[in-house]
């Protein structure tokens, strides 16, 4: 096509090409091994009829577990998404400009969707799941509850299968809301999908140390007051502006592919509107955008999340399956190594030259007491370790930032990288806490014990301060709660629960540490 004003009128339709060639990997002998998965344009299918493209190149219900893309991290991984994803045209209103896909988001998952690009309006005067809809200048009357959350429970209750595909909610458009909406909304989100939802000190872990939790659900969330569970909001690359040419917009999504995102959630928006102002279906220069070549330079490799309208009517999905499998086998070099003390012969975590390291106790290799190890190298190693013990283990931290011993319980575990970097922590081990916020979590702020994160950050800002907060009364021993602040107020650590019983001001640019002892049922501060 060409970036005449012919290309701005009328909605743009796929022309169908032939299915490019399934990848296929030689071995030395030239003989070929295992098929893998395979891009592919469009081939004269029925679309038409329902708006996906058939026949699919790839397994699609179950691609990231099936295909077993076990060492990629989220921020390394490609996630196929819909723009205004609860904007279809089955949905219960009259679909017009407004609408941006073809099925609702029970199929879309089914067919391989892993992003969902969500804006939320708030009806205050609605009850149950009607009060959050999604929203494209109007309702479309889908319901956050019944076609987000419960469309995803049903899918993932379909087969087992599925238990391995890591979604991508991004709420990153909020409609009448208030601070109190936001809290009811996100409460829902946390009670509904709280034990399956992805923390942020994941991000980079391998898919292989996720799947471990039996999680799988990313929430971003774009608001200052956002839960400790939730991500910061995904980075929406978008043109800013509605009607672009399409060699314009061409030019835009090569340049971001070129960007450097430092690890963060970011999304193409690939897509635009006529000058009719209709969603545009332009699906033939797509699949070339983000083409997969079976080489090095494909240009799918290049991105996180790709987010167009009327996702479904090419084979984009089967692109982006096929650029995950190249990412998998040729990029990320480094296999997660699993660790214990039965493999390690010694009582001490090890600082491998490995990035990437699950350290676990179970039943059958358990010993009381492990140690940091020190190491000196130039490969930075990041280290999950956790508790799957029946019996609980102690663990030395005096070679890392937090300079503790932990009694890591079952189903406890602990974050932590180890970095060569000149600095503050040279050398030594660095945890990575969950973050939580005051107007998310509250004003007392309590470390998830038996089902997480052993050590948490509770961080205050400019409107996101309480002026008191409190030491919960009772947590799992040892656990560890670091307060900071970048408020310009001055909050108040109340000294009701700890050893000495006086409250503490924490100033701009302070941290004050505390741990919880079970024998005297106090904190002390340390």
């Amino acid at each position: 096509m060409n970036d005449s004003d012919d290309d701005l009128q009328q909605p743009t339709v796929c022309v169908p090409e032939t299915l490019l060639p399934p990848f296929e990997e030689l071995d030395k002998t030239g003989q070929p091994i295992e098929r893998g998965p395979g891009p592919g344009f469009c081939p004269a299918g029925n679309w038409r009829e329902d708006g996906i493209c058939r026949p699919f190149n790839n397994r699609r219900d179950d691609w990231m577990g099936y295909y077993n893309f076990y060492k990629l991290p989220i921020p390394w991984a490609i996630f196929p998404g819909t723009h205004n994803s609860g904007m279809d045209k089955e949905a219960g209103y009259t679909h017009s400009t407004i609408t941006c896909q073809d099925v609702p988001i029970s199929k879309q998952l089914v067919s391989g969707i892993r992003a969902f690009d969500l804006r939320v309006a708030f009806y205050p005067n609605e009850a149950g799941a009607k009060r959050f809809q999604f929203y494209h200048g109007a309702s479309s009357q889908r319901t956050v509850l019944n076609d987000l959350i419960r469309a995803y429970m049903l899918f993932r209750s379909g087969t087992t299968s599925r238990m391995k595909e890591v979604i991508i909610l991004d709420f990153h458009g909020f409609a009448n809301f208030t601070t109190a909406a936001h809290g009811e909304l996100q409460k829902l989100l946390i009670d509904e999908l709280g034990s399956w939802i992805i923390g942020p000190e994941f991000k980079d872990s391998p898919l292989d140390h996720i799947w471990t939790f039996g999680k799988t659900v990313v929430v971003s969330y774009n608001h200052h007051v956002s839960h400790s569970l939730f991500w910061p909001a995904v980075n929406q690359r978008w043109i800013g502006k509605d009607i672009p040419s399409t060699e314009e917009l061409k030019r835009f999504v090569e340049a971001v592919g070129n960007e450097n995102h430092n690890g963060a959630l970011y999304a193409i928006q690939a897509h635009k509107y006529t000058k009719v102002m209709q969603p545009d279906d332009f699906c033939e220069e797509l699949m070339g955008w983000f083409a997969g070549d079976q080489s090095y330079g494909s240009p799918v490799l290049k991105y996180n999340i790709i987010n167009t309208d009327w996702s479904l009517r090419c084979r984009m999905v089967d692109n982006i399956i096929w650029g995950n499998d190249f990412n998998h086998r040729y990029l990320v070099s480094s296999i997660p190594a699993r660790q214990n003390p039965s493999t390690t012969g010694r009582a001490e975590v090890p600082a491998q030259m490995q990035p990437l390291v699950f350290y676990e106790m179970v039943d059958g290799n358990w010993i009381p007491d492990a140690t940091l190890a020190i190491r000196h190298g130039s490969v930075r190693s990041t280290v999950l370790l956790m508790c799957r013990s029946t019996l609980p283990i102690s663990l030395d931290m005096t070679t890392s930032n937090v300079p503790v011993n932990l009694k890591l319980e079952r189903g406890e575990y602990v974050f932590l990288y180890h970095t060569e970097v000149t600095g503050k922590y040279f050398g030594r081990w660095v945890v990575r806490p969950r973050v939580y916020r005051p107007l998310a979590n509250g004003n007392t702020p309590k470390p998830e014990g038996r089902n997480g994160c052993k050590i948490i950050i509770y961080q205050a800002a400019d409107t996101d301060w309480f002026e008191r907060v409190y030491l919960p009364p009772v947590v799992s021993d040892t656990s560890v709660i670091i307060f900071r602040s970048q408020a310009a107020f001055d909050y108040v650590i109340d000294g009701s629960n700890s050893e000495n019983g006086a409250a503490v001001t924490i100033k701009k640019g302070q941290e004050f540490r505390y741990q919880y002892s079970a024998a005297i049922g106090k904190w002390r501060q340390f």
